[in-house]
């Protein structure tokens, strides 16, 4: 999903003109932007459901914005400098709050828990002395 448009990133960089730094250029720096994001966050399907989306699409704007000042030379170096700083305060947030089935964008807690086989055919496997089990409590015969 997009986070940033060229719409929403072309006021936050003083509305540069068309002919300066066209619609496909901030275009690019959204993808950028958004990509930030995605390897930031290690969660690449962020969308309207989640609880920091609106958040999430504040700090892609903000972060392309920043891409495209830098096009701008030393004229603007404080204003990145300020927007990238914002980002990485923000974004670190975003990170430090998500879900915990969502801070790595894996599986990361799945526990897995294993024992010795319990019946006789498969138990030979981990001990080949192993005894036939006979149950105590239902009657057999052998």
């Amino acid at each position: 999903m997009v986070y940033s448009t060229f719409a929403e990133v072309r006021p936050l960089v003083g509305n540069t003109l068309d002919t300066e730094f066209d619609d496909s250029n901030i275009t690019t720096e959204c993808d950028a932007a958004d990509s930030w994001i995605n390897t930031k966050t290690q969660k690449s399907d962020w969308n309207s459901g989640d609880v920091q989306w609106n958040l999430i699409k504040k700090i892609a704007n903000k972060k392309a914005a920043e891409f495209v000042l830098e096009h701008y030379g030393s004229e603007y170096t404080e204003k990145v400098k300020d927007l990238r700083e914002e980002c990485d305060a923000l974004i670190k947030d975003v990170i430090d709050n998500l879900p915990a089935d969502e801070a790595t964008g894996l599986d990361s807690d799945i526990l897995v828990d294993s024992t010795d086989y319990q019946s006789y055919p498969l138990n030979l496997q981990d001990d080949p002395e192993s005894l036939p089990f006979i149950s105590t409590e239902v009657p057999y015969t052998i």
